[in-house]
């Protein structure tokens, strides 16, 4: 595997390809809610079966989903559920 068309140094698997890395079913409210870090690798990525689920959950109106997660906290990157 390769990372930005370059192969890695560490001969170790991406965050993404390891054990112990969570797998989550793709869910609008739980996504919009979590927080990100944008300095590391997840802990916790969303999977989708399919692009056209991806595209088949992006295609309606946001505006609903926002309104269900407003308020609510946010939750961590790392968070279980």
């Amino acid at each position: 595997m390769h990372d930005h068309g370059l192969l890695p140094i560490d001969p170790a698997p991406p965050t993404a390809c390891r054990q112990e890395t969570r797998r989550i079913p793709l869910q609008m409210d739980r996504t919009m809610r979590t927080r990100y870090k944008i300095d590391s690798y997840q802990q916790t990525y969303f999977v989708i079966d399919s692009i056209q689920q991806l595209f088949d959950m992006t295609a309606p109106d946001f505006a609903p989903v926002y309104e269900r997660v407003k308020g609510l906290p946010e939750l961590a990157a790392d968070a279980r559920d």
